[in-house]
């Protein structure tokens, strides 16, 4: 069970959003946060600087950015893997501390992230990889406090059963 308190300020394109809440925690929400899945970790929760264009914040793809972000990967520069490299412990506690932090890191207001809408849309970074905002919802996130990289979150706009979504950092 979750209750907060949402309150949103509207600044032209940028919504800063603040929570304030409480979270109960259930077996359900401990087990994912042991667990692989990132279901827990909701845009709704976080303190960043959202430009999403013309998008509003209903884009199926929002949240699924997020949930990407937390989700373990091969790739070297990823969030995930930067906070993995900070972290204390091993095994499990290890990437449970990395999770947290990165979640700490997210929630702070110099974190952003940006949707891009083509190619030199003037907002946020493009894709070092040249990845096509045609087919893809393609997020530039910066967060200052984990590291001096720039991210991309990358997810398929019409998602095939092979294709997923991925993240990568450079720096």
């Amino acid at each position: 069970m979750r209750l907060r308190l949402l309150h949103i300020l509207h600044s032209s394109t940028y919504m800063r959003i603040f929570i304030f809440g409480l979270m109960i925690a259930s077996p359900a929400a401990l087990a994912c946060e042991k667990g692989s899945t990132s279901r827990m970790y909701s845009i709704d929760a976080l303190n960043l600087t959202l430009d999403l264009g013309s998008q509003d914040r209903s884009i199926p793809a929002l949240q699924e950015a997020i949930g990407v972000l937390f989700a373990l990967d091969d790739e070297p520069e990823s969030p995930l893997n930067n906070a993995l490299s900070l972290a204390e412990g091993e095994g499990e506690d290890k990437l449970t501390h990395a999770k947290q932090s990165l979640l700490a890191h997210l929630n702070r207001p110099e974190t952003k992230l940006v949707l891009l809408e083509g190619k030199d849309d003037g907002r946020g970074f493009q894709p070092e990889r040249g990845e096509s905002t045609e087919t893809n919802w393609v997020f530039s996130l910066i967060i200052p406090s984990l590291s001096d990289h720039i991210y991309w979150v990358v997810l398929p706009k019409n998602p095939q059963p092979a294709s997923k979504g991925y993240v990568y950092g450079f720096n």
